[in-house]
């Protein structure tokens, strides 16, 4: 079997094989860093108060939504101009991004100084401005720093300093989260966290070589700024885009609504969650490999996997919905996997907007963030304001869809001009039969017809998706009787 599995490998070529060992590294990150946090949920729950909680959730969401303000995204600046250059150019832009956030947030400390002085003294951001200043710069750090190991290709490194950091806080909470229990006790410990596994990976890759004073400051960080100011808006807008139909649905449905859609939205986002561990990967491969002949080749198979990959989770999400939420809600919800469906469609189209947006980095087009996230965000705001009042949930679902379909189209729009997506037609037919078994969920719920169709178009489905992946990458194997000599 081991020899069987090295044949296979070795017939794959080294981009594939390097995409995937950056992906499992991020993968190892992500599931160290997500386990130790549920193994330390109940810990948590039996300490903090729902008003610790509260704390600590406000605290968290402004240094979140602040961060790309306060850094310009300075952090997607560094990665994108240090991939792939020598060391002296790896050390300017370093440092330059270095001293551009040293610049910034004394600037932004003067500025909640005097948000603190404007504020009265019960208020929340008087009590907790410096709290959310300082999550800003344990972000800023741990992002920075990583986003620099990313582009020298060190993501064993990234993927370390991840579980580091959660180790930090779970050792740290356990220190003195019993002795001080409070929410912004726990902020301390985060903060904490994202500083020790910033340190770990300035640390494991001698941060301090990178280090130069000999580059002209203002020329850098002029440079940097203007690749990094376009995208500023793109997370703000996607923040307001899947949030903005909350207050809508509590104004023209319920409160229980917004809790339906809550729930419904949790399967769905598994979809968003997986491309997050996947797309930290894939940027590296797209920066090595933009500027080689090979490259469209290698993007179009890329693309095509993700498109079969995410009918794949779509079909499963949407056409189980009504049984593994009998196991895993409360009965009141059973309503939401009607909602699943149109979702999961939703998060598909996100997911493949993310992929084609990584096209705009090794040219350094950040403009188009920035038009994709405008059109994305009128057409998501009059969707919500017509459909929501209308449709109620339905609404809400569609509105959400609509605007990552525009969001994917409007970047494949922009992308042609840099790279050429071509039409497959067994990945047509993936998708064509995807869409009809969504259609089929909706019209024959319940009915022995529902249960054959969804049989037939999920083994067509796997059947396609299993002969694409052998084509893409010339995979053909037999499983024959190994012969051994018998000496009588």
């Amino acid at each position: 079997m081991i020899s069987f599995i090295k044949s296979i490998i070795r017939k794959i070529p080294d981009k594939y094989l390097h995409l995937g060992k950056n992906v499992c590294f991020v993968l190892m990150g992500n599931i160290g860093t997500r386990l130790l946090g549920f193994i330390m949920l109940p810990f948590y729950t039996r300490i903090l108060t729902s008003s610790d909680y509260g704390t600590m959730d406000l605290i968290s969401t402004y240094a979140t939504m602040l961060l790309g303000v306060v850094t310009l995204q300075i952090q997607d600046s560094v990665f994108v101009f240090s991939s792939g250059k020598d060391f002296r150019s790896k050390s300017v832009y370093f440092s330059g991004g270095l001293f551009f956030c040293l610049v910034s947030f004394l600037i932004w400390a003067g500025i909640f100084k005097g948000i603190m002085l404007l504020c009265p003294r019960d208020s929340f951001w008087y009590k907790n401005a410096w709290y959310i200043f300082s999550y800003l710069i344990g972000l800023s750090f741990v992002n920075y720093i990583q986003s620099f190991c990313r582009s020298i290709d060190k993501m064993f490194i990234c993927a370390l300093s991840g579980i580091v950091s959660g180790l930090a806080i779970v050792t740290l909470a356990v220190t003195y989260l019993l002795k001080y229990p409070s929410g912004n006790t726990m902020i301390l410990i985060q903060i904490a966290g994202s500083l020790t596994g910033g340190t770990f990976v300035a640390i494991s890759i001698k941060a301090w070589k990178y280090i130069t004073c000999r580059f002209d400051y203002i020329k850098v960080c002029k440079e940097m700024i203007k690749y990094g100011l376009p995208i500023v808006p793109a997370p703000i807008m996607c923040w307001v885009l899947s949030s903005f139909n909350r207050p809508l649905l509590e104004k023209y449905c319920s409160l229980d609504a917004v809790g339906f859609f809550a729930v419904a939205m949790k399967f769905p986002s598994i979809i968003v969650m997986v491309w997050g561990i996947v797309g930290s990967a894939w940027q590296i491969s797209v920066m090595e490999e933009y500027f080689k002949n090979s490259f469209e080749d290698f993007y179009n198979k890329m693309f095509y996997l993700l498109v079969d990959g995410l009918c794949v989770l779509a079909f499963i999400f949407s056409v189980f919905a009504p049984f593994y939420m009998k196991y895993i809600v409360d009965p009141s919800y059973y309503e939401c996997n009607n909602f699943i469906p149109i979702l999961s469609v939703g998060s598909s189209f996100y997911v493949l907007g993310a992929m084609i947006g990584t096209i705009y980095l090794p040219p350094k087009k950040s403009k188009y963030f920035l038009y994709s996230s405008v059109i994305t965000f009128i057409v998501a705001f009059v969707a919500n304001i017509t459909m929501v009042p209308t449709w109620g949930m339905y609404g809400a679902c569609f509105s959400y869809s609509a605007g990552m379909l525009v969001e994917f189209l409007v970047r494949m729009r922009f992308s042609q001009k840099l790279v050429k997506i071509r039409i497959h037609i067994t990945d047509s037919v993936i998708v064509i039969a995807t869409i009809l078994a969504l259609i089929v969920f909706y019209c024959a719920q319940g009915t022995v017809l529902q249960k054959a169709c969804h049989g037939i178009l999920g083994i067509t489905i796997l059947f396609l998706v299993y002969k694409k992946i052998r084509s893409s990458f010339h995979l053909t194997w037999s499983f024959r009787p190994i012969k051994r000599d018998m000496k009588h």
